[in-house]
């Protein structure tokens, strides 16, 4: 997988996008034949009496999306059970279920501090959007419950995104961290956000068995 990295002042970052198959409606009793592209062509872009034919995001019993072309009188039918307009909604992969994010961690190559520690570095990872165009990127959006500010709030043109903060995530603060992101066409058009996944960090504590701290100078 592609990655760019972009340096900020106590944070590193990673960015990585996208994948297009249409299938039939499945709310229709008629199969119409459909290009593998993603998009329609002449003959499948009109049903049955050469009605207007619409694609739609469409959410599989396995919580996986596709998308599906339908008669443009059946859109309000499956928008009732759940369908959307592309670009279809991301499907969140990690961190999620509560995941625990080490602390003082030397993966992050950060330098070693005798009070904060070596860092963190964790990855934003979410399945590739689907649309009959192509994605230009991703919204992300990640916070703590409550907080004023986001950890995280950017656009990135890649299906992930790996922080690496030189900081650390002082005790009261570990848990209640959540995240959502929703993909961008190149016309400029956003899709859904996604459910937020939820993740918190573990304790960060020094080799001595300290707590990370940061001391005024």
């Amino acid at each position: 997988m592609r990655r760019i990295y972009a340096l900020a002042t106590a944070a590193l970052f990673t960015l990585t996008a996208c994948d297009n198959a249409t299938e039939p409606d499945p709310l229709s009793p008629r199969i119409d034949s459909l290009t593998t592209s993603g998009s329609v062509d002449s003959e499948t872009a009109l049903g049955a009496g050469g009605q207007s034919k619409v694609t739609l995001c469409h959410l599989r019993g396995n919580g996986a999306w596709n998308l599906v072309e339908v008669a443009e009188a059946a859109v309000d039918a499956h928008r009732d059970h759940g369908d959307t307009e592309p670009p279809c909604t991301p499907t969140l992969l990690e961190p999620i279920d509560g995941q625990l994010i080490p602390q003082n961690n030397p993966a992050t190559q950060c330098p070693a501090h005798a009070y904060r520690g070596q860092g963190m570095r964790f990855l934003f990872d979410w399945t590739d959007s689907l649309s009959p165009v192509e994605i230009a990127g991703y919204e992300l959006y990640a916070h703590r419950v409550g907080a004023t500010y986001p950890i995280e709030s950017r656009f990135v043109t890649e299906s992930e995104f790996e922080k690496i903060s030189c900081s650390f995530v002082i005790d009261r603060n570990l848990l209640d961290w959540e995240w959502k992101v929703r993909a961008r066409d190149i016309y400029g058009r956003f899709g859904p956000w996604s459910e937020m996944g939820d993740f918190g960090f573990e304790p960060c504590r020094l080799a001595n068995g300290q707590a990370c701290s940061a001391p005024q100078d």
